[in-house]
């Protein structure tokens, strides 16, 4: 991610660089193909995090239903 950060920051500053030397059309395609893969990068965390956030929040609900369950069972019991 940083590499692409950097990347993308060289860009912004050189761009008129760029035009000068008439290498435009090449830069835009390598910059296309970075956002690109900066998109795919993005939308992998975002879903890995939201599967993550989903098992913790199963996770504690289970738990949680667990022991309301056992807590139930022994106040019926009277212990």
């Amino acid at each position: 991610m940083l590499q692409k950060d950097n990347v993308l920051i060289k860009y912004y500053i050189a761009t008129f660089s760029f035009q000068y030397f008439n290498n435009e059309q090449f830069e835009a395609e390598r910059y296309d193909r970075l956002l690109a893969d900066y998109e795919k990068a993005s939308l992998k965390t975002t879903t890995s995090l939201a599967l993550l956030s989903w098992g913790q929040n199963f996770i504690f609900s289970a738990s949680l239903s667990i022991i309301m369950v056992l807590a139930s069972r022994q106040i019926i019991q009277g212990t």
